[in-house]
């Protein structure tokens, strides 16, 4: 490791112990010093969006930072999970952009389609009201990965 990955690296453990320890303000800080110290590498971005999602319930931010670790990364899966559930429980507003998203993951990452369409087909049998794209995406699930059958809606 050159001696910025070294430091970028302690910042992302730092804000990682700070979070452990509820000093939610001190996490924060460190994941935007490790930004500063590189802002080319995507692991700061992700723990923030992470973070201003499921602890500080800020989802603006939450969103900002995933679009922007999307833009930097397209092959994690929780980076896609998170974003989708931001929009599907906390902004609404945006549930329609649920589907592009993880039609858009299972392109860029086609070893995890089958979580996509069966994360679709569960969106589409619970909150989206819709119960024709639920089994479409449930036999997309099957097509490509036929051992997630027992976690599919149970029509």
């Amino acid at each position: 490791l050159r001696e910025g990955d070294r430091i970028y690296v302690r910042w992302i453990n730092i804000g990682l112990l700070k979070k452990r320890l509820k000093d939610y303000p001190g996490a924060e800080a460190a994941w935007l010093k490790a930004i500063d110290y590189n802002p080319e590498q995507s692991l700061a971005y992700g723990n923030l969006a992470d973070f201003y999602l499921f602890d500080l319930g800020e989802y603006q931010k939450a969103e900002e930072y995933y679009l922007k670790v999307l833009s930097m990364r397209t092959d994690y899966y929780g980076y896609y999970h998170g974003l989708a559930s931001l929009y599907r429980y906390n902004m609404t507003e945006k549930r329609d952009q649920i589907e592009g998203l993880m039609l858009g993951a299972a392109e860029n990452l086609p070893t995890e389609a089958g979580n996509y369409y069966m994360y679709l087909s569960d969106y589409f049998y619970r909150e989206g009201n819709d119960l024709t794209k639920s089994k479409y995406y449930a036999g997309k699930t099957l097509e490509v990965s036929p051992e997630l059958e027992d976690q599919l809606p149970d029509f």
